[in-house]
């Protein structure tokens, strides 16, 4: 994804001031061009690859620059920049509040900067608010980008931290409401557009909910099949294009296994890429999909790449707005270059598919989907005089969720979409733009829309995922699935496959644990391990903000959570509760080069 940034000031040497200094600063990564755009007040300064799609126009008053792919319309047109600035002019009308626009809204992974003389800023992203878009207004200028680091180079913007910010980030795991580790920055809300001109302040819009019918409430389990699978392959068919080449993020699990079968079902060209050792689990199975499926296949070991330089990257550039658990996919942009210019990413799934269970604020932030830091834990943490702050936030967070939606189920999901899982698996699109750029299914409207208007109990502990592998793609469901455990069952396993079960997960358990962490087979209990020797190196580097963050916590209490980096933690369950810990340890990152 582009690193950007936009401004509107009517000072022309303050704004090209600016742009020169944070054109020095875009390019963080190797292999990144820098590029412009200007048109009376407005500038707008990016970093991408030569692979990356990008589309720009300049008229007569007015100037767009797209990043990424917008679609529109039934016939899947990918809109570029001079489509943008006709989109943007029929949406709103000249000289008109920002209350008079209505912007335009696509599916697929994009951001859209687009300004008019007559009609003033307006910048969206993708329906999902994937594509990280802060902003920030003082007096008359107007900054957006896709990192708060670049607003620090604006005189108008003083670096000073938002000590609100900062607790919500620690309960949350995520950037909430808006709220940034800076003062003065927010980001953009999810299904929200930024309009702002010269007379007002940058207000932000909606552009979208996600609909929801009831047309399908009377229907049964196999209907919700028929209506699913439908619309999967109308997803492939819209966001990838027939007989093209295109990469795959292939894990050993269900997810991107059932997104193998659509695609191969579509006909493309598939170039399918898997991380971590040939020995893992989760290598093991996906190698096995791609092998049926005939796929070009790659497994690409991080192991080499510096753990610690990863974490100080995403903690400079994202500000733990996508919390700070999976910093190692920083270290996958080389190998994703290696793929097709697009590639098709799992790691935003239905989230549907929850457990059952009556669904609650608590178990929220308690379950699977939690890795923030608990609030009783977070008050011991913090200071005296920050500790309301905790009961503030997390009421704040309650009601939040409490009005995301009437229904319980329907209320869960609406609210872990917008925050855990736009943060930790949709975090990491960002990441993989810079690589090859990310087809993410859910981003396409339709598909939202029907996954909205199904019931919750067709989606519970993965039922409608299990059951479209186990009859649409029977011999996938056939092969040993990747569940971060010992256990690799099949799907739809033979008698003889299930009946051995058993004896081969005890088998392999006691082989792992003679073995020891260095032969650890289940990929993400070693990559999350947070006291091996990568994540030490990550503990070594943050060491140096610990001192900066005394004004906030109390030195002897975070010693007792985050102890130095020789000490082992030694959890209980290691991954789950290792998130919190490596959320301050991201912050330690931060802190070292940002007061708080």
């Amino acid at each position: 994804m582009p690193n950007f940034i936009a401004v509107l000031d009517a000072d022309t040497e303050r704004r090209d001031r600016f742009i020169r200094s944070v054109t020095t600063r875009l390019a963080f990564l190797d292999g990144l061009r820098t590029d412009n755009l200007a048109c009376g007040p407005f500038a707008a300064a990016w970093a991408v690859t030569d692979r990356s799609p990008v589309s720009t126009a300049h008229r007569e008053g007015c100037a767009a620059v797209l990043f990424g792919d917008a679609i529109a319309g039934p016939a899947a047109h990918r809109l570029d920049a001079n489509g943008l600035i006709d989109a943007w002019r029929a949406a709103s009308r000249p000289g008109g509040g920002s209350g008079d626009a209505s912007p335009p809204v696509f599916d697929g992974l994009y951001a859209a900067v687009s300004y008019d003389a007559g009609r003033g800023l307006m910048v969206a992203g993708d329906v999902l608010g994937l594509f990280p878009i802060f902003h920030a207004t003082n007096a008359d200028v107007t900054l957006a980008g896709s990192s708060p680091e670049l607003f620090r180079q604006h005189p108008l913007f003083p670096a000073a931290p938002s000590y609100d910010g900062i607790v919500m980030t620690l309960l949350a795991h995520a950037s909430v409401g808006g709220r940034t580790l800076l003062g003065g920055v927010r980001r953009l809300g999810v299904g929200h557009a930024l309009l702002a001109n010269r007379r007002e302040t940058a207000t932000e819009v909606k552009q979208y909910v996600i609909p929801r019918s009831l047309a399908y409430r009377s229907l049964d389990f196999e209907d919700h099949l028929r209506i699913l699978d439908e619309a999967w392959a109308a997803v492939i068919r819209r966001h990838v294009t027939p007989g093209s080449a295109v990469g795959l993020l292939l894990s050993g699990g269900g997810d991107s296994r059932l997104l193998a079968g659509y695609l191969d079902q579509s006909g493309a060209d598939v170039h399918a890429l898997t991380l971590g050792r040939v020995t893992d689990y989760d290598a093991a199975c996906a190698t096995r999909v791609a092998k049926r499926l005939g796929f070009r296949h790659d497994i690409v070991d991080l192991a080499g790449t510096s753990l610690a330089d990863c974490a100080a990257t995403q903690a400079v550039w994202e500000h733990l707005a996508s919390g700070f658990s999976n910093v190692h996919t920083w270290g996958a942009v080389p190998a994703m270059r290696t793929l097709p210019v697009r590639c098709v990413s799992g790691y935003l799934r239905e989230i549907r598919e929850i457990p059952l269970g009556e669904p609650s604020f608590e178990g929220s932030f308690g379950g699977p989907h939690a890795h923030g830091i608990a609030p009783d834990l977070l008050r011991r943490l913090l200071r005296p005089e920050w500790k309301e702050l905790v009961d503030q936030l997390y009421g704040e967070l309650r009601r939040e969720w409490e009005s995301a939606a009437d229904e319980p189920a329907e209320r869960q999901w609406r609210f872990l979409l917008a925050h855990g899982a736009r943060a930790h698996p949709g975090g990491v699109q960002w990441r993989f733009t810079f690589g090859s750029w990310p087809i993410v299914p859910l981003l396409d409207r339709d598909l939202l829309e029907t996954i909205a208007s199904i019931p919750s109990s067709s989606f519970a502990d993965r039922r409608a995922q299990d059951a479209l592998l186990r009859t649409r793609f029977a011999p996938l469901a056939r092969l040993p699935l990747d569940r971060n455990s010992h256990d690799t069952r099949p799907i739809a396993p033979t008698f003889a496959r299930a009946a051995i079960s058993p004896l081969l997960v005890a088998t392999r358990r006691l082989r792992s644990r003679v073995a020891g962490p260095e032969s650890e087979r289940r990929y993400y209990h070693r990559l999350f391990d947070i006291d091996n020797e990568a994540w030490r190196g990550v503990r070594r580097r943050a060491e140096a903000g610990r001192e900066a963050l005394t004004a906030l916590f109390d030195p002897a209490e975070l010693a007792s959570v985050l102890p130095r980096p020789d000490a082992d933690f030694a959890l209980d369950h290691p991954i789950r509760d290792g998130f919190s810990r490596k959320l301050l340890l991201g912050l330690m990152l931060w802190a070292s080069d940002h007061p708080v």
